[in-house]
């Protein structure tokens, strides 16, 4: 499901599980490196989940690489799929639930550019230990100079626990190992955040930031063509979806991301049988690991070490019933192949978030989900999301395609695929089109970029882009330097839009 993480931009950090860790070694894990390469881990990221992404299209009829690409490159997002576990330093028992913004934490840098904020901070405890579940924003600059934010999961564990198993040496810090190797693959398995990822702009810039660090922030409020998608996604759900069960009070978003990652997961495991054999040995694996862990000689007695087993294993709980396939009683096959009654019970007992919304979103009907004022099938969704995307990735893309390039070869290829594989003809007609970009209503180019757009015709401009809509056209070509054919042949019906206007005004 994910074949990537080993990339050369970026040596992932796993976990940093020592008690009482102190900022600056959190800041050293998982500090991006001087002259990362924004475009080439962009594709590194687009290889790595490849195989769901294939599912995800099979199901909805979209080619949802290109619009993980496109939404990333529009909003200079990219959202890294490989998780981080941390020790709980947190001073804050609770963060009041007031919105995405009012929970952040940061791990401060002696250079701010290496601060790491964790936002949308969730707490959960279960007997008496604590995890919170969170993403970290990072800033990096693209080879054009660009600022974008960089997301990754992170899950953060009761440092109280960690203190215990410190204790017991190496020993014990060998058995913590056991468990957090198939809990870290099962936490990548089972975060449907990747969904919200690919079709949300994620976090304004938070109030209250130190200067410094505030002045990084690169975040844009999404563009106005999303407007209406994305209040549809903050209603709350309409009570009456499931007879017999309450309605969760989550937005709209939530329901989708969970039911589209169900279906792909579903489609994953109808068409790589290996990918259930793996998971479904991580799931055995991480049970046995977390037995030896459990042991009186390191938690003190039956009872607190019966604890943290349950503790551990309602935290996988929250990303196993996401990373399994679910029949006609979703829930039911979930339970029946976790391994042992205890890890049934935590389970069973989890509740909110994930345990009872996923619960809900297996008995809700996929066909028909609620939408505006309206109920349609849950990709319908997607669609509609492509399609008002399609003129702000224009407006972005154009606008980035013709800024000064850094020295960085691996970035110049964005640019390069429409300067030398287009001959002048081709080049006169994306000047014609930056011509009619520039007139549209909300659009803004900068002065170089309107000097540019001086000859040309639209016809001609159109014939591109449906050559750019052409697959054949793709060989050979990066997942980043398609993500720039796949706008120019999301721009045809816009050039069309326009020629028709001509031909009334004619």
């Amino acid at each position: 499901m994910n074949n990537g993480l080993v990339t050369a931009e970026l040596d992932y950090a796993k976990w940093l599980v020592e008690p009482d860790v102190p900022d600056e070694a959190v800041v050293e894990a998982m500090r991006l490196p001087r002259g990362l390469s924004i475009e080439a881990l962009a594709d590194d990221e687009a290889a790595a989940l490849r195989a769901y992404h294939t599912a995800w299209s099979e199901n909805s009829g979209l080619d949802t690489l290109d619009l993980f690409n496109r939404n990333s490159a529009c909003k200079r997002v990219l959202y890294l799929s490989a998780p981080m576990l941390l020790t709980d330093t947190i001073e804050t028992d609770t963060f009041v639930a007031t919105g995405v913004n009012e929970r952040i934490h940061l791990y401060r840098a002696a250079d701010v550019r290496d601060t790491i904020r964790l936002e949308a901070v969730s707490s959960y405890q279960v007997e008496g230990l604590r995890f919170r579940y969170a993403l970290s924003i990072q800033y990096a600059a693209d080879s054009t100079g660009l600022g974008w934010q960089v997301i990754r999961p992170v899950v953060v564990l009761d440092s109280g626990l960690l203190g215990q198993v410190a204790k017991a040496g190496a020993e014990g810090r060998a058995k913590l190992e056991r468990v957090l190797e198939p809990l870290w693959k099962l936490i990548l398995f089972g975060s449907h955040d990747y969904v919200h990822a690919t079709v949300l702009n994620w976090f304004p810039p938070p109030a209250r930031l130190p200067d410094d660090y505030a002045a990084m922030a690169c975040e844009r409020p999404h563009p106005p063509e999303i407007d209406d998608w994305h209040a549809c996604t903050q209603r709350p759900l309409p009570q009456g979806l499931v007879d017999g069960w309450a309605t969760p009070g989550i937005a709209t978003l939530e329901l989708y991301s969970l039911q589209v990652h169900a279906q792909t997961i579903a489609r994953l495991w109808d068409g790589e049988p290996a990918l259930g054999r793996y998971v479904t040995e991580l799931m055995a694996r991480f049970d046995q690991a977390l037995s030896e862990l459990c042991d009186v000689d390191i938690f003190g007695d039956r009872r607190s070490a019966e604890a943290v087993a349950d503790y551990f294993t309602a935290l996988a709980g929250w990303f196993v019933v996401s990373a399994l396939p679910f029949g006609t009683d979703r829930l039911a096959q979930v339970l029946s192949v976790v391994p042992t009654a205890r890890a049934t019970a935590a389970l069973k007992n989890l509740g909110e978030p994930h345990g009872g919304m996923f619960a809900f979103a297996a008995l809700a009907d996929p066909e028909s989900f609620p939408w505006g004022d309206r109920f349609v099938p849950v990709h319908r969704v997607t669609v509609e999301y492509e399609e008002a995307l399609r003129l702000p990735a224009l407006r972005e893309n154009l606008t980035y395609l013709l800024r000064p390039r850094t020295g960085d070869a691996r970035g110049a290829c964005w640019l390069d695929v429409l300067s030398a594989p287009l001959d002048e003809p081709a080049r006169a007609s994306l000047r014609t089109a930056l011509a009619a970009l520039r007139d549209l209503p909300g659009t803004q180019l900068p002065g170089g970029v309107v000097r540019f757009a001086e000859s040309g015709d639209h016809a001609a401009f159109a014939e591109l882009a449906r050559r750019a809509a052409d697959p054949g056209s793709r060989s050979g070509r990066s997942g980043v330097e398609n993500y720039v054919w796949t706008t120019l042949a999301g721009t045809a019906h816009i050039m069309d839009r326009i020629l028709d206007k001509e031909r009334v005004r004619a």
